[in-house]
């Protein structure tokens, strides 16, 4: 689940140079995501990726890792409004909307 959530929100943030369907950025985010690189993911799961090439599969990866800052940004936000009692409910659905830093540094 929290894999098809990031994949989500790639394919939302993706730039419109990157032709590929969704199901070709879950397969690109699931392999990332288990630690495998560019080089093979291009060269030996194509079948998994729907033939992207290297470069659209270089924006995944940095689109990847941007909303995995953004993830891990969140946690924090959350752990530390919930330390000082100040997380309402209004404030963490917010948090969870947030898909760029700029925003959940707006919210906090």
């Amino acid at each position: 689940p929290l894999v098809a959530r990031k994949a989500d929100y790639v394919v939302q943030q993706l730039p419109t140079t990157v032709v590929a369907q969704p199901w070709q950025v879950h397969g690109a985010v699931r392999l990332f995501d288990a630690g495998n690189t560019l080089p093979f993911i291009a060269r030996y799961r194509k079948e998994q990726t729907g033939d992207m090439t290297p470069p659209d599969l270089r924006h995944v990866e940095r689109v990847l890792q941007r909303v995995e800052q953004v993830e891990e940004r969140r946690a924090g936000v959350l752990k530390s409004l919930d330390k000082m009692q100040a997380l309402t409910n209004p404030l963490e659905k917010a948090i969870w909307q947030a898909m760029t830093m700029e925003e959940l540094e707006d919210i906090y």
